[in-house]
């Protein structure tokens, strides 16, 4: 039941665009395990077609950066607004 309130929740924030209020002088970093078709229902693995929908999502909402880029930026006292890192972990 939390998950369902908390999606209707987040569904709500970017549909109204809320989102960038709260996300203003914040950057995101996403981390994903693993992205493998075989491992579907895995709950720390993404299908392909899963981690494309991500993609598509932080696609529309954020500008997408790598992290080399966000630290740059902290360190130089540029915006970071709706930055998004998407990191393995694992390598």
């Amino acid at each position: 039941m939390k998950k369902r309130i908390k999606a209707l929740l987040g569904r709500s924030a970017f549909a109204t665009g809320l989102h960038r209020r709260a996300l203003q002088n914040h950057a995101t970093i996403v981390l994903f395990h693993r992205v493998d078709d075989r491992l579907a229902g895995d709950p720390i693995s993404r299908t392909v077609a899963e981690f494309r929908a991500f993609c598509a999502f932080f696609k529309r909402h954020f500008e997408v950066i790598p992290l080399s880029e966000l630290i740059a930026r902290r360190s130089e006292g540029r915006d970071i607004s709706r930055t998004l890192v998407i990191t393995f972990d694992d390598g």
